[in-house]
């Protein structure tokens, strides 16, 4: 795999959490001390939103000041790889009760979970499309799959038995994943079907740690005018937890939001992450 720099993966707004990290922490394995130290200082400060890499900078910290920070980080990606499929086995037990299961955006963990089921309906997830990727990934592996424009929204739920989500960060307050997800979670909670968030426990933030999320992105990918016009383009959003969402993670379901937190946070991270 060849070196990402902290920039590139900044930037790189394509590919999911799960991806991301190990690229990154290929990258960090392939540095010295104290270039893998000021690489997951950037890393903090430019991409605190995606709590994986978050963690993997918080890893790297604390495998540094113990002076073993390839290996750890070897290691971690391990534990990291195996806990995502104990989760999808898990997460392929719970929906496989469901007939018809809704989702939205693109998780490469949601994708493996539902791989096998029945039906799946599927939001498009402007202004990006990632809805189109899961649907067409899905639909090759024989899945039958309805998909709906995000206006679309109470229609599709109406219909699902249940929805799944992926996310990108996890607190014991909220999780943040694709902008659409806290309408498709409010239309459920009116509705009465259940929803749940599949991750495994790299996705959840160190006690302590506030959830950030990243704010606007360009708005030309929403609309290219030259009209005065204030365009609002966030990729992502806070859903606070809610009675009726389970997080499925590799160690079962948590339902208390209180045991939702990851022990062990550095002093580095205390000190660069941005805690407001």
């Amino acid at each position: 795999m060849s070196f990402r720099g902290v920039e590139e993966i900044i930037r790189d707004n394509k590919k999911g959490a799960f991806e991301l990290l190990f690229e990154t922490g290929e990258s960090i394995i392939s540095l010295n001390p104290d270039e893998a130290k000021k690489y997951a200082i950037e890393l903090v400060q430019g991409r605190c939103s995606m709590s994986p890499l978050v963690n993997l900078a918080n890893e790297t910290f604390k495998a540094i000041k113990k002076g073993n920070h390839r290996e750890s980080i070897k290691d971690y990606l391990l534990d990291v790889e195996q806990s995502k499929r104990k989760v999808i086995n898990k997460a392929q037990d719970i929906v496989s009760e469901f007939n018809n299961i809704g989702t939205l955006s693109y998780s490469s963990t949601v994708i493996e979970v539902l791989r096998n089921s029945q039906k799946v309906s599927v939001l498009e997830s402007r202004p990006l499309f990632e809805g189109r990727k899961t649907a067409e990934k899905l639909c090759n592996e024989g899945v039958d799959v309805n998909f709906y424009p995000d206006p679309a929204i109470c229609d599709m739920v109406f219909k699902i038995d249940a929805l799944l989500v992926g996310c990108d960060s996890i607190s014991n307050e909220a999780f943040t994943n694709k902008t659409g997800t806290h309408a498709a979670v409010i239309v459920c909670q009116h509705l009465k079907k259940p929803v749940y968030v599949v991750s495994d426990s790299s996705k959840i933030l160190p006690k302590g740690i506030p959830l950030h999320f990243e704010e606007h992105h360009d708005p030309k990918e929403v609309w290219e005018t030259e009209l005065d016009i204030t365009i609002h383009n966030k990729y992502f959003e806070k859903i606070p937890w809610m009675d009726h969402i389970k997080l499925i993670t590799e160690n079962g379901i948590i339902e208390k939001k209180e045991k939702i937190q990851r022990e062990g946070v550095s002093e580095k991270l205390l000190k660069h992450y941005p805690m407001e």
